[in-house]
């Protein structure tokens, strides 16, 4: 029984976190498929979700849940202002070297200025809060109601992102852009409106992730580089220019965290992770659903 309560939660509780997963991925595989854009800043906009939804309830008592549209709201005016006044300017270039070796520096700035301000506003002591931590029984195990609810935002949130992908005009005109950006400007498709769209998109999904995983979470301002990492990750093993590939390789990040902690010392976690990370790589630079790089 104890064996079986062992691999219910190895497996159960990736299951319950990949959603989430594939929301936190979507975003940065959107836009750098789409613009070539590598934002450094991308686990810092998961940390103002984060801070959102903690001074909303600490102050308001407004819960999580609630908090999640203000979220978004967040997300779209950071996205157009991030876009405006630095995206904007990197993709004039039209190079990708020059698109990708710029946006690497500046929103590493832009990181570093977040993380700073943040810090001197509400200091670096991490904070948390509690809401709906009562347990629902799977088997023996207890999982609390919040991550139940953390599930529920990722998937329709990844579910959201596929709708807006598959079924609509801006969806389409996004994946012609990153499966063909050279066809996308013959047939004379407004880029720049595309390109701020991708912006807004990749950055309402991590502020409303920060939103839900904040009732679980200890919120610092240094907490993004995880999820930083995560989003690279998952992208990178899905494969870059596939938005269903960010679901596949959520889910095998999942199951691989969750059986490396379960298997291994936790010091080692990350050494052993990454390793097969990297060896998944060698195999398949592209990732396991990903399209070759197009020439732009």
């Amino acid at each position: 029984m104890e064996l079986f309560d062992r691999m219910v939660s190895l497996i159960l509780l990736p299951l319950i976190y990949s959603p989430l997963y594939v929301a936190v991925s979507l975003g940065f595989n959107i836009l750098f498929s789409s613009t070539r854009i590598i934002n450094i800043a991308y686990g810092d906009l998961v940390m103002i979700g984060a801070y959102t939804a903690y001074w909303l309830y600490a102050i308001y008592k407004i819960p999580p849940i609630a908090s999640i549209p203000v979220a978004a709201v967040i997300g779209i005016f950071i996205g157009y202002v991030m876009y405006t006044i630095i995206y904007n300017r990197i993709l004039a270039s039209g190079s990708v070297s020059v698109i990708e070796e710029q946006s690497i520096i500046a929103t590493f700035g832009l990181s570093m200025a977040i993380q700073g301000v943040v810090a001197y506003l509400w200091s670096p002591t991490a904070v948390s809060y509690t809401y709906l931590e009562q347990g629902v029984a799977i088997g023996s195990i207890l999982v609390p109601l919040n991550v139940f609810i953390i599930m529920i935002t990722g998937v329709i949130m990844a579910f959201t992102t596929y709708i807006l992908l598959y079924r609509t005009y801006i969806g389409v005109a996004i994946r012609g852009i990153i499966q063909a950006p050279r066809l996308a400007l013959d047939i004379g498709l407004n880029t720049s409106k595309i390109y701020m769209l991708a912006s807004i998109i990749s950055t309402v999904l991590p502020v409303v992730a920060g939103a839900a995983i904040s009732m679980r979470v200890q919120i610092n301002p240094f907490m993004g580089v995880e999820y930083l990492v995560i989003a690279l990750v998952i992208t990178a093993l899905g494969g870059l220019g596939n938005p269903v590939g960010s679901l596949v390789g959520a889910i095998l990040y999942a199951l691989m965290d969750s059986a490396i902690g379960y298997l291994l010392p936790p010091g080692l976690k990350l050494f052993y992770l990454y390793t097969l990370f990297l060896l998944v790589l060698l195999v398949r630079p592209t990732g396991i659903m990903g399209r070759p790089q197009v020439v732009r």
